[in-house]
């Protein structure tokens, strides 16, 4: 999956590059519309030829900077602060770890939702370039038999003709001169072998000097490579197949490919009207294959005004060279902010991918505890639980046998061992918490660890009530290792209900601490879960024999990252 995570990632730079490149193109095509046809025609194919490469070049050279700056959705580790060791009777037998908090950028947010589906857009991707390219496969196949089915010259006069124009403009390429039933223009073909493709009546269909016109456009194209350039194009919009910026600058070259041309045949003939007649003699309907390279390769009105300097230019407006780029970036600007603003951090995506995940919270849900009369886990998994020394009493909203009380000296809630909560991947622990003391390390729920260290606890810190949030401890080089995610700036008053939530991303490496609704601090380098068969405590930590002192209810553990807004809508539930 690693494989197309980078090429979504690629794909991602690719959008929205490619859309600035095109507006920064059609920018300077307007100011440069009364330039050199050449000007603006390399102009185009350094865009297009940009719009591929930067993309790969911008995610490499940060590759290469930061190996692990685009693993997936992982945020980089940073360097932990405050470590402590603990011991015990004179021997090491822990070491803490205390993490600050940092800011996630909006651009970090962006690329994290987004890159959940990686796997899934690199799959769709590949599916329409393989799609894109049959079909140009299929017109390739299409132009060869034109070109088996064609006859070769045997008009003596035309044949030395082209020789002479060929001698006259300098090109020494073996040139196939062919007839053929299956066009209505002149077109070349192939550039390590060009055929020139003419229809069968264009001798007899057209005046003597304007066949000698359009022959010298279709010699041009020989001599400038455009077949090659034009091979080329087609690949880089088989890749770009579904971005519009692509297309536009690829049909921009085309239309400057033919500007050339046409400058280089008046050049050579140094007469306008001739040329702009035989221009009108062709057919305005372009042979239905992109892998001809024809003299009416673009809009017969548009080039005759061209050459002829009428003002009446509409590829030369504003429009076309500057807003209809702009209009294609904040398409697709809104489209990335839509789906990221509407998602509630990835609802929507969800809702589309629903093999990758599922909007609807309960789906995530793995255990309930609303200690409605008991301690009964309500989820679907039924999990049992054990009461000792807990009394049933008032929940937030008076109601009685609504929540649980603890004691502070022998009272906690047990679930079976080799439950369902023993599980190693993110998480989201919501409860309502009415604490009448806040003492040190003092767990409203922690999970045991496979040693006795809590694999993870949520309740107060070192420093009382003015410091809470989340723990979790490995077991490394023999000896228990606690990295503590505590929140010291949003304090927890006593004698009052609280909303707490913790979600612990294994994904980005992050923690997210919420206090009614609010989120309150995200905090860097979470340690992964240990798996332990082991059970789930409520009231009570092993570590260091704490009781809790208060009242607990409505506690809910979901397997999935919630968003603020989940998180949000959970801290309203009744």
């Amino acid at each position: 999956m690693v494989l197309f995570d980078k090429i979504g990632l690629i794909l991602f730079h690719f959008a929205w590059q490619a859309a600035a490149i095109a507006v920064i193109t059609g920018l300077i095509l307007y100011v440069l519309k009364g330039a050199n046809s050449r000007v603006r025609y390399t102009l185009c194919c350094f865009s297009l030829l940009l719009m591929v490469t930067l993309p790969i070049c911008f995610t490499f050279t940060n590759l290469i900077k930061d190996p692990n700056s685009f693993e997936g959705s992982t945020i980089k580790q940073l360097t932990p602060v405050d470590a402590k060791e603990v011991f015990s009777n004179g021997v090491l037998i822990a070491t803490s770890f205390r993490t600050g908090q940092i800011q996630i950028s909006s651009y970090e947010e962006l690329v994290y939702y987004i890159n959940r589906y990686f796997p899934l857009i690199s799959i769709i991707w590949m599916l329409g370039v393989v799609l894109t390219a049959c079909y140009r496969i299929y017109g390739f196949s299409k132009v060869r038999s034109l070109i088996c089915q064609a006859q070769r010259v045997e008009e003596s006069y035309w044949a030395e003709k082209i020789k002479e124009l060929m001698r006259k403009i300098g090109l020494k390429q073996k040139i196939t001169f062919l007839q053929s039933q299956g066009i209505n223009t002149p077109a070349v073909i192939g550039f390590l072998k060009p055929v020139l493709l003419v229809p069968v009546s264009f001798f007899t269909g057209a005046e003597s000097k304007c066949i000698e016109a359009i022959i010298l456009h279709e010699l041009a194209h020989i001599k400038r490579y455009d077949y090659l350039v034009n091979i080329i194009q087609l690949i880089i919009e088989t890749v770009g197949f579904f971005h519009p910026a692509v297309w536009w600058i690829s049909n921009r070259i085309r239309i400057e490919r033919e500007n050339c041309c046409d400058d280089f045949a008046v050049e050579i003939l140094g007469d306008k009207l001739i040329y702009a007649k035989s221009l009108v003699q062709l057919e305005e309907i372009r042979q239905n294959t992109s892998l001809i390279t024809a003299a009416n390769g673009s809009s017969l009105s548009y080039r005759v005004s061209r050459l002829l300097r009428k003002k009446s230019n509409i590829f030369d407006s504003m429009f076309f060279n500057f807003a209809a780029p702009f209009i294609v970036t904040i398409f697709i600007i809104a489209s990335f902010g839509f789906v990221i603003t509407n998602s509630n951090n990835g609802k929507l995506l969800s809702n589309l991918f629903k093999n990758v995940s599922n909007s609807k919270l309960d789906d995530y849900l793995i255990a309930y505890f609303p200690f409605n009369g008991n301690a009964n886990d309500e989820s679907v998994f039924k999990q049992k639980t054990y009461m000792h020394n807990v009394v049933l009493c008032e929940d937030r909203y008076g109601r009685k046998n609504r929540a649980c009380d603890f004691n502070g000296k022998n009272s906690y809630i047990d679930t079976d061992k080799k439950n369902v909560l023993n599980y190693t991947e993110s998480i989201t622990i919501s409860c309502w918490v009415f604490p009448r003391r806040a003492k040190n390390w003092e767990s409203w729920i922690c999970k045991d660890g496979p040693k006795w260290a809590s694999e993870w606890r949520m309740g107060f810190g070192e420093n009382k009530n003015t410091e809470w949030g989340f723990t979790v401890c490995n077991l490394i080089a023999g000896r228990n290792n606690w990295a503590d995610y505590w929140i010291t700036n949003s304090e927890i008053q006593l004698n009052k209900w609280t909303h707490v939530a913790v979600s612990a991303d294994q994904d980005k490496n992050i923690v997210s601490v919420y206090m009614n609704g609010n989120k309150v601090g995200v905090l860097r380098d979470l340690r992964k879960f240990e798996k332990s068969e082991s059970s789930v405590r409520i009231g009570f930590q092993t570590d260091d024999n704490v009781y809790f002192d208060g009242k607990i209810d409505d506690i809910r553990i979901y397997k999935h990252v919630l968003s603020d807004e989940e998180v949000r809508e959970v801290f309203e539930m009744d």
